[in-house]
């Protein structure tokens, strides 16, 4: 949490969410990209959040880079809310790791008698392991490539963990770009499984299926009950069990996220007097009051509630 200035440091395709609330100033916040440190603009081409008095925004970074954010607003009582920050984006790459173990200052031994440590090796990606470079997402065949690397117990005193592309899990597709809640989300790419933990934005997908027999398709709903703002970019996270944070192809936001549409799923009564002066009930999900306008025909309900 920070309140005035944010410095954040994360690798590619993780998720950055920002929060706030205007209660206190009586104003309404949001939070975009600009051009450099100094700027409090709004560069025109980077993200930038819906304004509200209280709320959340998700953002994926896809590329390593320098990102510099702010937000600025002026209310009523002329009272200046300045935030700004920087987000530094780092390349994700294959390397090995040790584990170690440590209780009351003491290092717990390594006795390992199952899985890849002991049998003597750990598989690696051969073009890319142990060098530190960067990955993109990759074609499934490439994978082939993986081999095994001596990793015996007598020549390391602890284990080794594997930052591995061949075992990251990668995303190429989701559809629809503008589901309404009642739709099944349709995600496509690689290493998926049922066993995986799918948001979009803070909002969780459930009932995740897996709809081929290798892994690459996975199916899920948001809850209806969540009631996520229409058309805000809702940005895709997946985390698979034993594996963990899936990589998010995509160079554009949009390809990265969905937007739900607003949708009505019922309304009540069907009929009514040729006067007009009959009160309906309309029944749907991502209703706003800020922008909901509602028409009978070619003419407006003069008083709404949403």
């Amino acid at each position: 949490m920070c309140v005035y200035t944010c410095i954040l440091t994360i690798h590619e395709s993780f998720i950055t969410q920002w929060q706030w609330t205007g209660e206190l100033i009586g104003a309404d916040l949001e939070v975009h990209q600009t051009d450099s440190a100094a700027s409090f603009a709004y560069n025109g081409n980077g993200f930038s959040s819906e304004r509200s008095r209280t709320g959340t925004f998700s953002y994926t970074f896809a590329s390593p880079g320098t990102y510099y954010f702010a937000s600025y607003v002026d209310n009523q009582f002329q009272f200046q809310n300045n935030l700004k920050g920087v987000v530094y984006v780092t390349e994700a790459s294959s390397r090995q790791v040790y584990i170690s173990v440590h209780v009351s200052d003491y290092e717990a031994l390594y006795e390992i008698y199952t899985g890849d440590f002991a049998s003597g090796f750990v598989n690696f990606f051969s073009s890319g392991f142990g060098s530190g470079a960067p990955f993109e997402p990759y074609d499934p065949l490439e994978c082939t490539s993986c081999s095994q690397h001596s990793n015996s117990a007598g020549q390391y005193s602890n284990p080794v963990y594997v930052y591995n592309p061949c075992y990251t899990p990668v995303v190429f597709s989701i559809q629809p770009a503008y589901p309404a809640l009642s739709d099944n989300i349709i995600i496509t790419g690689v290493l998926l499984t049922s066993e995986s933990s799918v948001t979009f934005g803070m909002y969780t997908c459930n009932s995740v299926m897996s709809l081929s027999d290798d892994n690459d398709v996975l199916s899920c709903m948001i809850d209806p009950t969540a009631q996520p703002p229409p058309f805000s970019q809702l940005m895709l996270s997946v985390n698979v069990a034993d594996l963990g944070q899936a990589l998010v192809s995509g160079q554009q936001a949009e390809d990265r996220s969905i937007s739900i549409q607003p949708t009505i799923t019922d309304f009540n009564p069907a009929m009514g007097s040729v006067l007009g002066g009959n009160t309906i009930t309309i029944t749907g999900t991502s209703f706003t009051s800020e922008s909901a306008v509602i028409m009978i025909g070619e003419e407006e309900c003069t008083e709404s509630n949403v």
